[in-house]
C-alpha cells in the first residue's frame, strides 16, 4: 500500500508538470478547429462522388491548410492527392513538381517508405510525360531504397517498369536481364500480375528481334502465371499475332475465336475491337474474303468511338493493307490517316510503319515516293541515334548506383559502428528512465481498462434494458390497452372519445416498444440503416444518403452498431418531432478505421440544449471512446457528426 501511494504522487507530479505546459484553451480548440477543416477537405479530394477537378480544389485547400500549419504529415498526405490528382487530369508537369515537394518533404524528416514512394511517383510520372531518362534515373532510385526497406514485391514492380523503358529504347539485352532480375524479387511474393507482366516483356522482346519460338515460351508462361482472366486473354491474343506473323493461319484465328467469345471480351469495348480487328484482318489474308472487311470496319468505328488513339492507328495499318490489293486511293486515305495519328502519339515505330504504307502506296508515283522515302531513312536514323543516347544514359544510371552502393555499404558500416558506441553510453540512461515511465504507463493502463470495461458492461445493460423495455410495454401494457379496446366496442356509451384516445396511447406505446426492441445485427446493417431512415421519409420530408455501403459493416462490433443505429434512431425522431426540415442529409465514410458520419438538415434549428435523447446519444458515443458533435442555431438547421 505503501509503494502503490508512493507511485500515485509520482505520477501526480508529472501530470501537474505537463499541465503547466499546456497551451491555452484557445490553442486547443484553433487546432481543433484546423484539424476539422484540413480533414473535410481530405475526405472530399478522395470522394467518388466528385469529378476529378472537385477532387483536385479540395486537395488544394487542404494543401494550403497543411501549408499555414507548417505540418509535415499533413503536407504529406496533401500532396499525395495533388500529385495522383494532376496526374489523372493529365497535368504531367504538375505532378512532378508536387512530387518533387514531397520527395523534399520526406527527405527532411529522413523517412525511408516515403522516399522511396516519391521516387516512384517521379518514375512514373516522368515516363508519362515521355521523359524517359529522368524516369528511369527515379525508377532506380526507388528500386535501391525498397531494396534496402527488404520490400522485395515493390522493388520487383519497380524493374519492371525500367524493363519496359529498356525494351521501348531497343535494349532488349538489357531489357532481359532488368526483367529476370525483377522476377527474383518477385519469386517469393504474391504478386502474380507482376511477374506475369515481366514474362510478357521478355517474350515482347523476343518477338522485337523475330526469335519467335522463344517469345511463344515466355507468352505460354504468362498464361500460365496469372489468374487474371483479362491479362491471360492479352497474352493469349499475342500468341495468336506471332501465329500469324509465322503464316499458322488457321491456328492464329481458332485462338482469336477462342478469345472474342469471352464473355469478359464481349463486354470489354477496348479488348472487343482488338480481338475482332485481329480476327478480320487474319482470316483475309488466310483467304482474301471480302467479308473480312466488314469485321475491320467495325473494329475501327468502335475505336473510334472509345478515342482509342492506339488502336485506330492498328485499324487504320489493316485496311490500308487490305486496300493496297484493290482499291489504291482507299489505302492512301487509311495510310495517311494512321500517319496523322501517329504524329500525336510518342510511339515512333508507328509512324515509321505510316511512312512505309505511304511509300508503297505511291510506288507507281515516283516523286511522291521519294519525298515519303526520305522521310523515312531521315526518321529512322534520327530513331537510332535517340535510342543509343538512351541506352548508354540508362547503363550509366545502372552503373553509377553499383558503384554507389559499394561506398554506401562502407559509410552504413561505419555508421553502425559509431552508432553502437553511442547507444552503450545512452543506455543505462535510459533504463533507469524506462522503468519509470513503465510504471506510469501500467498503472494508467489499468486505470483505462477499468474504465472501458466499465463503459461496455453500462452499454450492455443499456441495450438489455432496452429491450426488457419493448418486451414489458409490447407483452403487457399494449395487449391491456387492446383488451380494453375491445370491451368498448361492445359499449356503445362515450365509446368514440375514449376510442380515440385510448387509439392514441395504443400508438405511443407501440412507438416505444418500436425503439427499444432488440436489433436483428445479424442481417446486413447497412440495410437495417436504410430501412429505419426510409421509414422516415415521407412526401414532406426526403432523406438522402451518401456512402452507406462505403463502411465495412462487417468488420464493425456489435456495441458500436447498436450505438449508430440508436444515435441515427434519435437524431430522426428529433427531426420528425421538431425540425420541420424537408431535406435531410446522412453522409457515411471510413476514415483510418473510425467510422464518420455527418448529419444535418433544412429545418427551423434550436437553441442547443441536451435533452434526455441528444444526452443518450452523447452517451453512447463517448461510451465506445467516439465523439460527438452537435451544431444548430434558430433558423439555420441541425447538423450533427459523429466518430466512433
Amino acid at each position: 500500500m505503501h509503494h502503490f501511494l508512493k507511485l500515485n504522487l509520482l505520477l501526480l507530479c508529472i501530470l501537474c508538470v505537463a499541465c503547466q505546459n499546456e497551451p491555452k484553451l484557445e490553442n486547443k480548440k484553433e487546432v481543433l478547429g484546423f484539424n476539422e477543416k484540413f480533414n473535410d477537405a481530405y475526405v472530399q479530394s478522395k470522394d467518388t462522388s466528385f469529378d476529378h477537378m472537385s477532387k483536385l480544389r479540395a486537395a488544394n485547400r487542404a494543401y494550403g491548410l497543411a501549408n499555414k500549419q507548417d505540418s509535415d504529415s499533413l503536407l504529406i498526405l496533401a500532396l499525395h492527392r495533388k500529385t495522383l490528382l494532376h496526374n489523372k487530369l493529365k497535368q504531367r508537369d504538375s505532378a512532378i513538381l508536387y512530387s518533387k515537394e514531397l520527395l523534399s518533404i520526406v527527405e527532411n524528416i529522413n523517412d525511408s517508405v516515403g522516399i522511396g514512394k516519391a521516387y516512384w511517383k517521379l518514375g512514373y510520372y516522368n515516363d508519362l510525360a515521355s521523359l524517359k531518362d529522368s524516369a528511369y534515373y527515379f525508377y532506380n532510385q526507388s528500386k535501391k531504397i525498397h531494396e534496402a526497406l527488404k520490400d522485395s514485391a515493390q522493388a520487383g514492380r519497380t524493374l519492371l517498369n525500367m524493363a519496359i523503358l529498356l525494351s521501348d529504347a531497343g535494349s532488349y539485352t538489357q531489357s532481359d536481364e532488368i526483367a529476370i532480375e525483377g522476377l527474383t524479387f518477385l519469386q517469393n511474393t504474391n504478386e502474380e500480375v507482376s511477374k506475369a507482366s515481366i514474362l510478357n516483356c521478355i517474350a515482347i522482346n523476343g518477338k522485337k528481334q523475330n526469335q519467335f519460338e522463344e517469345s511463344l515460351y515466355w507468352y505460354k508462361l504468362a498464361i500460365e502465371t496469372t489468374n487474371n482472366i483479362k491479362h491471360r486473354n492479352i497474352y493469349l491474343n499475342n500468341i495468336a499475332n506471332i501465329k500469324r506473323i509465322k503464316g499458322e493461319f488457321i491456328e492464329a484465328i481458332r485462338l482469336y475465336e477462342q478469345i472474342i467469345a469471352e464473355p469478359a471480351i464481349v463486354n470489354d469495348t477496348k479488348e472487343y475491337a482488338r480481338i475482332l480487328d485481329n480476327l478480320s484482318y487474319t482470316q483475309w489474308l488466310f483467304n482474301k474474303n471480302e467479308s473480312s472487311l466488314i469485321g475491320m470496319k467495325k473494329a475501327l468505328l468502335l475505336r473510334e468511338e472509345a478515342n482509342n488513339n492506339s488502336g485506330q492507328i492498328t485499324s487504320h495499318e489493316h485496311l490500308t493493307e487490305y486496300y493496297l490489293e484493290t482499291d489504291l486511293a482507299k489505302a492512301r486515305e487509311h495510310a495517311n490517316k494512321m500517319h496523322d495519328l501517329t504524329l500525336k502519339s510518342d510511339d515512333v515505330d508507328d509512324q515509321l510503319g505510316a511512312l512505309d504504307l505511304l511509300m508503297r502506296s505511291y510506288e507507281n508515283q515516283p516523286t511522291i515516293y521519294s519525298s515519303y522515302a526520305k522521310a523515312y531513312m531521315s526518321l529512322s536514323d534520327s530513331i537510332q541515334q535517340v535510342r543509343n543516347k538512351l541506352s548508354n544514359k540508362y547503363a550509366k544510371i545502372r552503373f553509377d548506383a553499383t558503384q554507389n552502393r559499394a561506398e554506401n555499404e562502407m559509410l552504413r558500416t561505419r555508421s553502425a559502428e559509431e552508432q553502437l558506441a553511442l547507444e552503450k553510453s545512452k543506455r543505462m540512461n535510459s533504463v533507469y528512465i524506462a522503468i519509470g515511465v513503465i510504471s506510469i504507463f501500467v498503472f494508467a493502463f489499468i486505470l483505462l481498462l477499468s474504465r472501458e470495461r466499465y463503459q461496455k458492461e453500462k452499454l450492455q445493460e443499456v441495450v438489455l434494458t432496452e429491450s426488457r423495455i419493448s418486451k414489458k410495454v409490447h407483452d403487457e401494457v399494449a395487449n391491456d390497452l387492446y383488451q380494453v379496446m375491445t370491451k368498448l366496442e361492445k359499449q356503445p356509451t362515450e365509446r368514440d372519445a375514449l376510442l380515440n384516445d385510448l387509439d392514441s396511447i395504443y400508438n405511443k406505446t407501440r412507438d416505444i416498444s418500436r425503439e427499444n426492441n432488440a436489433l436483428d445485427l445479424e442481417q446486413d446493417f447497412g440495410e437495417l440503416l436504410s430501412d429505419l431512415l426510409m421509414s422516415y421519409k415521407s412526401d414532406e420530408v426526403n432523406i438522402i444518403t451518401k456512402g452507406l455501403k462505403k463502411v465495412s459493416w462487417k468488420k464493425t462490433n456489435s456495441l458500436k452498431k447498436t450505438a449508430i443505429f440508436r444515435v441515427i434512431q434519435e437524431l430522426m425522431t428529433n427531426m420528425k418531432k421538431h425540425s420541420e426540415a424537408q431535406i435531410v442529409i446522412l453522409s457515411f465514410d471510413e476514415v483510418k478505421n473510425k467510422i464518420l458520419i455527418k448529419y444535418s438538415d433544412d429545418g427551423v434549428g434550436c437553441q442547443l440544449k441536451k435533452n434526455n435523447g441528444l444526452l443518450n446519444a452523447e452517451n453512447r458515443i463517448t461510451s465506445l471512446r467516439g465523439k460527438i458533435t452537435l451544431q444548430s442555431e434558430k433558423g439555420k438547421g441541425f447538423k450533427t457528426t459523429i466518430i466512433i
